[in-house]
Order: structure tokens, then sequence, then C-alpha cells
């Protein structure tokens, strides 16, 4: 669970149900929708909540969820809001923000966190 969490019961049992909602709200094919549509932003934030609550890669729903959020990504290199669309700076962002997570098993919301501390 989140490292500044873990000394406070009642903030560590919002962030875990908070979690457990994100994981139990993903679509059939792990990938996450905002106001019914599938787009990668939703997929991104929620794998990128995911990880800044000590979810890490050797866990199933991550690496389908990462898998998921492959699926938006173009040849260009760029990806895309909603499945066979043209990509987009945002989401290409988001994507490269959550993939960076993922490979450092670390939010950067936490690191921005922790340098202000």
């Amino acid at each position: 669970m989140l490292c500044y969490l873990d000394d406070d019961k009642a903030f560590a049992d919002a962030a875990k149900g908070a979690s457990n909602f994100i994981k139990r709200s993903k679509n059939k094919n792990d990938t996450y929708s905002s106001f019914g549509t599938e787009n990668s932003n939703s997929t991104a934030s929620a794998l990128s909540a995911l990880i800044a609550a000590g979810y890490t890669r050797e866990d199933d729903d991550i690496l389908n969820i990462s898998l998921a959020l492959s699926t938006f990504r173009l040849a260009n290199g760029g990806y895309s809001y909603k499945l066979y669309s043209e990509a987009t700076p945002l989401s290409s962002a988001q994507a490269l923000i959550t993939f960076c997570d993922l490979a450092n098993q670390s939010s950067l919301w936490l690191s921005i966190l922790e340098e202000k501390i």
C-alpha cells in the first residue's frame, strides 16, 4: 500500500478500498472506460494508481492491464485515446508516465511527494 498511508488506518483503508474498486472496474478486455468510452487515458490512470498502491508487474492484473494499454499504441509510437483513432500527445504522455512507473516499480506522483518532504 502507499508508503505514506501505512501509519494512518483510515487512509490505508481508503486506499485499499479504492485500489480494490479500480481492480474490479476494468472492462472484460482489461482496459478502462470513462463515461462509457473505453480509452487509453483511463487505462493508464488506473494502472498508475495501482502501481502507486504497491502492485507490481508480477501481479497478473497489472500485466494484463499493461498489455491492454499497449493495444492503443500505433505504428508511429504514439498512443490513441480510443482504439482505431489517431495518436494524441496527451494520451501518449499518460502512457509514457505509466510505462515509466511500471518499469521503475514506483509512482511518479510519489516521487514528487518525496521531493516536497
